[in-house]
């Protein structure tokens, strides 16, 4: 073939660039041999060739095919290459040029390049595959820049358009005085638009913790005084060029210009959440959750980079108070996969997706069975495993679906509670945990009643769980709540002891039965000082208060004598047994009178 003249023996690799869409590719050539041979490799790999015999042809053609890529020769009669790049950049700085020097000229290439070529390749041509790659290389960096281009006449468009709606539109929150939504895109155009732009622009996304409560609580007045608290902390803290925004509800907005310090200025905000908020002689502690978003990376738009840093910041949330995330591809899949399981468990209820496994607790001295906590599980159909409970619970809770199903596990572990106890079961204490959700949302009590009417279940048998943090949750109703509860006849336990700010005054006014000491602090006993300290504690308060004392999580021979040698009085964890399913539950108890050692494969 004409160009092996070129370069013998390469072996030709179709161009996976452009060759499906046409591309066409300007040859200027004075050497009509080489030319062919350009002309004849470049067809075979699926361009469209137009062919010039000197600069001032090619230029002509240039202006009519209107060709992707020009390949020209720097040497050439009437018009050199040199005038061929000046006149291309002339017409349209777009269109790449790839400059093809004669051997020796490297130094002549070279000044191409600073004058605008886009590459250049010395002949003869070594490779056909060096030459391919040029190709491809400059026709997908050319693509790049017009996409790039395109996007910022489009920006400006936008930005037109932006300021003309500005004229109708308010400007600020009418709450907080700050700049809302609308103005803060404004702002954000024409950072990025601006002649000597950087390029730094982040978005910090703040949402406000606890408002919602405050409005229930306290109404929105108190909410909206919050809000403007809020803002003007944030006021002294953002300076120019930065720009503080109230974006929606207890949701604000810093953007950051200029390569300012994200990671310090994100201290800066968490910090001025330590201190109260004092609103008509009431003092409030809120907390802040992050999501940061980083222009162009996380988005190109104002709109991209709010959902992006929304993102970070749902994920940011379920940390716990005063955390952040910075945006990211896999955070953004993680999010989607959340989605994914949140429809699926919409539907796990009535495909009977759910089941209970049971966990007993021991005497601490005698080791018998003297009750049982019920777990929930849910393995999806079709799934080959069950999903972590830490995986799926917080996800119930987040929905509100956590009410139906919370319902499903106490009705369930009632009534399998009653059957054993009709096959001759001793009448062991049975828990069952109640999230946040289910507790404040005003429907328990009548709910625990029902239950207890339609299964028969013995209440004084029945013990409910609740974490510190759903206890110290609007005291006065909290205390009314419990105090029903407990005059059903039911059991009440305070599950994770020790991890939360619970009062002892507002403890000693609870109706609690037992506490549980949380396992954080029996992983680390007997060794760690701290949790020991704290253990020996607990348990002294609790006996001072007559309740009760669970240790749960005991997996070692020296947990359990710890325990014991303080007088806990019952004990939870791998070390005796792990959860069960119902048939090994109810093979205990049927086979046995009392337990001293469980050997579970669930």
């Amino acid at each position: 073939m004409l160009y092996d003249k070129i370069a013998i023996g390469q072996p030709i690799k179709r161009c996976a660039m452009m060759n499906s869409e046409n591309a066409k590719i300007l040859a200027i050539e004075d050497d009509p041999g080489i030319r062919m041979c350009f002309v004849a490799f470049l067809e075979d790999l699926g361009f469209m060739v137009i062919e010039a015999e000197n600069g001032a042809r090619g230029l002509e053609l240039f202006d009519i095919e209107r060709p992707d890529l020009v390949l020209t020769d720097l040497n050439m009669p009437v018009m050199d290459g040199y005038g061929v790049i000046s006149g291309i950049k002339e017409r349209n700085p777009e269109v790449p040029i790839v400059v093809v020097s004669g051997a020796g000229a490297v130094n002549d290439a070279i000044e191409a390049v600073r004058r605008g070529a886009w590459d250049y390749i010395t002949k003869p041509v070594q490779s056909l595959r060096d030459l391919q790659e040029v190709i491809e290389r400059v026709l997908k960096r050319s693509k790049q820049i017009k996409e790039t281009n395109a996007y910022q006449r489009n920006l400006e468009v936008l930005v037109n358009k932006q300021s003309e709606k500005l004229q109708v539109l308010e400007s600020f929150d009418n709450i907080t005085g700050l700049p809302n939504r609308t103005r803060l895109g404004d702002i954000f155009y024409e950072a990025v638009t601006r002649k000597h732009f950087s390029g730094n622009v982040a978005i910090l996304l703040l949402q406000i913790n606890s408002l919602k409560f405050v409005n229930e609580t306290y109404g929105y007045e108190f909410g909206d005084h919050l809000l403007v608290a809020v803002g003007k902390r944030l006021v002294e803290l953002v300076r120019d060029p930065n720009v503080i925004s109230r974006v929606t509800g207890s949701k604000f907005a810093i953007m950051t210009v200029d390569g300012q310090n994200l990671l310090s200025l994100i201290n800066d905000v968490i910090k001025i959440f330590d201190t109260p908020f004092s609103i008509n002689m009431h003092e409030f502690f809120l907390g802040v959750s992050i999501g940061v978003a980083v222009f162009p990376v996380d988005g190109e738009s104002l709109d991209r980079l709010l959902q992006s840093a929304e993102t970070a910041m749902s994920e940011a949330t379920l940390l716990g108070k005063n955390k952040y995330l910075f945006y990211s591809n896999d955070l953004s899949l993680k999010v989607q996969k959340r989605l994914e399981m949140e429809n699926r468990l919409r539907h796990a209820l009535q495909r009977g997706e759910y089941f209970l496994q049971y966990q007993p607790k021991f005497d601490a001295k005698t080791h018998l069975v003297v009750g049982m906590e019920v777990l929930v599980r849910w393995h999806p159909t079709g799934e080959k495993q069950i999903v972590a409970p830490s995986t799926f619970i917080p996800i119930l809770e987040e929905t509100g679906l956590i009410d139906q199903v919370g319902e499903w596990v106490l009705r369930t572990a009632c009534a399998q509670y009653v059957k054993w106890r009709s096959e001759g079961m001793s009448p062991l204490k049975i828990s069952v945990n109640v999230s946040a959700h289910q507790f404040h949302s005003g429907t328990l009590v009548n709910m625990i009643g029902a239950v207890l009417n339609d299964t028969g279940m013995e209440p004084s048998c029945l013990c409910l769980e609740l974490t510190e943090s759903i206890v110290m949750r609007d005291i006065n109703q909290t205390l009314e709540t419990l105090q029903t509860i407990a005059d059903m006849g039911l059991k009440l336990s305070l599950d994770d002891f020790g991890t939360g700010y619970s009062s002892l005054s507002y403890l000693r006014r609870m109706p609690f039965h037992e506490i549980k000491i949380d396992r954080s602090f029996v992983m680390n006993l007997p060794h760690e000082k701290n949790s020991v300290a704290i253990a020996e504690s607990i348990i002294s308060m609790a006996h001072s208060l007559n309740m009760t004392i669970v240790a749960e999580g005991v997996e070692t021979k020296e947990q359990l004598d710890f325990m014991v040698d303080r007088q806990c009085e019952e004990i939870q964890g791998f070390y005796f047994c792990k959860p069960l399913r119902v048939e090994d539950m109810s093979a205990i108890f049927s086979g046995m009178a009392c337990i001293r050692y469980c050997v579970a494969t669930a």
